[in-house]
């Protein structure tokens, strides 16, 4: 939960960046840009980012609770490694 909408990404190097949203356009915007992969070939070469954490003012988050996205199983031996390894 977080009183305003943020982004913040972590690499495999350990580094944060974080990215002050002013809405869920902004929110979404701003991840297709930086985490979004528009091809099969670019998914297949893994993320740059360890985790990405999104702020959001979303009532049921209060309550401490974590959504976790990862790939499916099945699509290839790198995402399955992602997903198995969360």
């Amino acid at each position: 939960y977080s009183d305003t909408y943020s982004v913040k990404t972590l690499n495999h190097k350990k580094e944060e960046e974080y990215f002050p949203c002013t809405s869920v356009a902004d929110t979404k915007a701003l991840l297709r840009t930086k985490a979004a992969e528009q091809h099969m070939n670019e998914r297949a070469l893994g993320s740059p980012f360890k985790e990405i954490t999104l702020g959001l003012p979303a009532d049921i988050l209060k309550s401490g609770v974590t959504l976790v996205d990862t790939p499916g199983i099945g699509e290839d031996e790198t995402m399955d490694n992602v997903t198995m390894n969360f």
